[in-house]
Parts: structure tokens; sequence; C-alpha cells
């Protein structure tokens, strides 16, 4: 039988087993819920891992994609590089044959060229014969001078014997034609000729009192006085702002007879006689430019231009700059410079360098008559101050002129220098009276087998720096001659020039030929 005890302690048993049983279940559940836990996080686990393997396989297969477009793309890559290869070939096979006709062109040249190598052996045996030619009538031309001196003498006392001014005339005329006939017959018109044939007839010519003669029948000649004169009386013809003023440029006709005839021509309104004070009349000039008009101011000299020369500098150089460029100076500053003949140091300076040093101002220096009177002519036109320095000794040495140059339009570029003689040896530059002395120097060079270029500058200011250097690059050798002072002169900036600009291409170092550093004596 069971007690109440057996019962109770049999339901404390069954009691206790319940609650070992319950924690169990708890433990159970609890390590289950853990099982499901992990369960989960392995399927995510699996679900991301199978995404990624998923989006890596996407990634191979667009790779592989990339790669089979990148191999239809070589592939087709490589049919074009075929197709160049095979153009190539057909290239080189048509050069081969190119190569193979230029090489019988380059022969069938060879033997072109032996002929022509005869050919130049026959002309050099011409030219050989054509030399000893010359050199006969180079004999030939020096007995037809010695006859012509002769001639001229014969002439010369002619001309002195005043008294029968008409025989005279006769006998000029008469002697012309005969040299005109001697000439031709003999195949040696010559610049010595005509301008001998010209001077005697002008002198017939001046004792009736004609006016100057610009050219005769042999050819075109003129006078760096006669060049000078028109160029001034053709401007003054064109242009009404044009005149003339200095000392003694109207009833004297200037003191060179540059104005000769202008007087008369244009009356006194435009040929003004001005007092012996070149400060004063150059002021007056320069006065007149600023309203307009355009004078040409002579001096009688250029060493007197030492009394005006604050004029020539302060009042005509500046004015364009000092007013921003809105006033211009149209005038001409014009006379004899350097030295002649019998005259003192106050009358025979060269001041090329002294004006060409001046910002503002343009300095021409003419040698020939052509030079006179295309560089007058564009000095009178140009709108700015031009110092124009003239000879004296050359004012009555005659010159060939061209056609063109007696044009009434004819003008010369200012800041072009001409060459005068082409060479290959060595560069000479000089300017004016200089250029006559340094084309007879050339020519005794030539005879000693030297080939002299001389340059005539003709502009001083602005300087044909370009046609220097450009004929020192083609002899590597240069020279400068000028009649002023060696310090501070042309030949030193022209030396100076070359030495920047093309220095590498001298053989030689620059040499200077210019006048005595004294002042100039009193010289016949």
């Amino acid at each position: 039988m069971w007690t109440s005890f057996d019962v109770s302690i049999k339901l404390d048993e069954q009691k206790d087993e319940s609650l070992s049983q319950l924690k169990e279940n708890e433990m159970l559940r609890t390590k289950l819920k853990h099982l499901a836990d992990q369960y989960m996080l392995s399927e995510q686990q699996h679900e991301q891992r199978l995404k990624q393997k998923t989006l890596e396989l996407q990634i191979s297969e667009l790779k592989i994609k990339q790669h089979e477009e990148k191999l239809i793309h070589e592939q087709s890559q490589m049919k074009v590089y075929a197709d160049q290869v095979s153009q190539l070939l057909a290239t080189e096979k048509n050069l081969r044959v190119q190569l193979t006709s230029d090489g019988e062109k380059f022969q069938q040249f060879q033997d072109a060229l032996v002929k022509s190598n005869e050919v130049f052996e026959t002309f050099k045996q011409e030219i050989d014969k054509m030399s000893k030619a010359i050199k006969e009538l180079r004999k030939e031309n020096a007995f037809l001078k010695s006859k012509t001196e002769r001639s001229d003498l014969t002439l010369i006392e002619l001309v002195e014997e005043r008294e029968n001014v008409g025989n005279l005339e006769a006998k000029c005329r008469r002697w012309r034609r005969r040299l005109l006939c001697f000439v031709s017959q003999k195949d040696a018109i010559r610049f010595g000729f005509r301008k001998e044939l010209c001077s005697w007839f002008k002198r017939g010519k001046r004792l009736h009192r004609n006016p100057p003669t610009y050219t005769c029948a042999l050819c075109a000649v003129m006078t760096v006085r006669d060049a000078l004169n028109s160029a001034i009386d053709e401007e003054m013809s064109a242009d009404p702002k044009v005149f003339v003023m200095g000392e003694e440029v109207g009833q004297y006709q200037g003191a060179y007879k540059i104005t000769k005839g202008l007087l008369e021509k244009y009356g006194p309104e435009r040929v003004y006689d001005t007092p012996i004070t070149e400060a004063g009349f150059t002021g007056i000039g320069v006065g007149a430019a600023y309203a307009g008009l355009k004078p040409v101011v002579e001096f009688m000299t250029f060493n007197f231009s030492m009394q005006a020369i604050d004029h020539i500098i302060n009042s005509a150089a500046k004015s364009n700059y000092m007013s921003a460029g809105q006033i211009n100076v149209p005038i001409v500053f014009r006379g004899p410079n350097g030295a002649a003949a019998g005259v003192g140091a106050q009358h025979s300076q060269c001041y090329a360098a002294w004006y060409a040093s001046v910002p503002g101002l343009k300095v021409l220096a003419p040698y020939s008559a052509e030079d006179a009177r295309g560089l007058l002519k564009a000095a009178i036109r140009d709108p700015d101050p031009v110092v124009f320095l003239e000879n004296e000794l050359l004012y009555g040495e005659s010159f060939p002129i061209s056609e063109e140059a007696l044009d009434s339009s004819f003008c010369l570029p200012i800041g072009k220098a001409k060459i005068e003689r082409e060479g290959k040896d060595v560069t000479i530059t000089t300017f004016s009276k200089m250029v006559g002395f340094v084309l007879k120097a050339a020519e005794k060079l030539a005879e000693e087998g030297i080939s002299a270029e001389v340059i005539n500058l003709r502009s001083i200011r602005p300087l044909d720096r370009a046609t220097i250097n450009a004929s020192v690059r083609k002899t590597s050798r240069l020279v400068t001659v000028e009649e002023g002072f060696p310090q501070h002169g042309v030949c030193a900036e022209i030396c100076a020039s070359v030495v920047e600009e093309s220095f590498s291409y001298l053989d030689a170092p620059v040499e200077r030929i210019a006048g005595a550093d004294v002042i100039n004596y009193f010289l016949k």
C-alpha cells in the first residue's frame, strides 16, 4: 500500500525528474536554437559565396568576351598588316624597277657629263682666245686714249681762243662727229670717251651762255651739278610747297650753281636769298616745315652748318619724337661736305658721322649723277628732316645715267645701298667721293687676282646693314673706307655691325681706312 509519505516521495522524485527533464529540454532547446542560428549563418555564407562565385563567373565571362573581341580585332589587324606587307612588297618591286631605270639614266648622265666636259674644254679654249683678243683691244684702247688726250688738249686750246667763238663751236662739232665715227668703227665706246666728248661739246656751248645740256647724242650722260639742279627743278614744278633758301641761291644762282635758273623760273617767293646767318635762316626753314611747307636749305659748306646745329638737331630732328608723332618736319639740309682743293680746316671736314649719330635725321651721301638725282628727290619727298651731304669735287664730274633716272618720277629708296662692283674675295664699303677711288683700287686688285665687291652706301642713316652683312658673309672679309676722322666714324659703326651679326663668317679682322686723326690742312 502506498502511503501518503510514499506518494509524496514519489511525487518529489517525479518532480525532480520533471525538473531535470525540463532542464534537459531547455538545454536541448538552447542547443537546437544555437544549431539553427549556425545553420542560418551557414546558409547566409553559402548564399554570399554563391553570389560571389556568380559574380566571378560573370566577370570571367566578360573577360572571355573581351578576349574574344580583342582576338577578332587582332585578326582584322593582322589582315591589314598582311595587306600592307603585300603593298610594301609591290612597292619594293616598283622601286627596284625604278632603281634600275635610274641607274640607266645616271649612266646616260655620266655620258652626257663626259660630253659636256669636252664641250667645256672647247669653250675654255674659246675663252682663252677671247682673252687674248681682249688684251689686244686694251692695247687699242690705250692708243685711242692717248689720241683722245691729245685731242682734248687741242680742243682746250681752241676754247681759249675766245675771239672766234663761232669757229670754235663748228670745230667742236666736227671733232664730235669724227670721234663718234672713230669710236664706232673701233667698237670701243667707253665711258671715258662719252665723258670727254660731252665735256668738249659743252665747253663750246658755254661760251654762248646756253643752259646746261644733260644728254648727248652718244649716250645719257649728266654731271652731278646738273643732276641736283634738275631734281630740285622737277620737285619745285611738281609741288608748290617746295622752295629753296640759302646764301646766294637766287641772283648768284648758288655758290656752285646748283640753283641755276630757278630764280628766273619760280621767282623770289620760292627762291630766297638769305643774309649770312645760318642759325637764322635754318630756324626759319624749320618753322616753315612745321607749317607744312618743304624747304630745301642750302649751306655754302656743311662746315657752316655748325652755326645752325641747334636748329638741325633740337628743332628739326627731335620734334617728331617730342610731339609723339604729331609734327613732321619735311626739310632738306644740303650742301658740299668733306675735303676739297685748296680750302682750310674750317671748310673741309666730313660731317657724315656727326649727323648720322642723331635719331630723327636721315643722312644721305650721293656719288654719281643718278645717286644725286634719285636721292635728292627722295629727300625732298620724305616727311622727315634729311641731311644731304654732297661733295664739291664731284659737282663737275659726268656719269652715265639710265633712261629711267631721267624720268621726273624717278626716286631712289632711302636706306638702300648699291653694289657698284660684284666680287667674291673682299667687301669694301664707302660713300660719296671715296667710291671713285675705291673702284679704281678694285681694278688694281683685280689685276692681282683679288675680286673686290664695292658697296656704295648712298644712305648713312638709315644704314643698309642687310646688304653689307650679306656681302661679308659671301666674301668673309671687310674693308671700310671714309674720308672722315677714324675715331667714332661711319667705318667704326659698319665694323661693329659686321662683328655683331657676321663675326663667324670672317676669315680675317675687319679693316678701316679713314682720314688722318688730325685737322685737314690747306691742301691743293
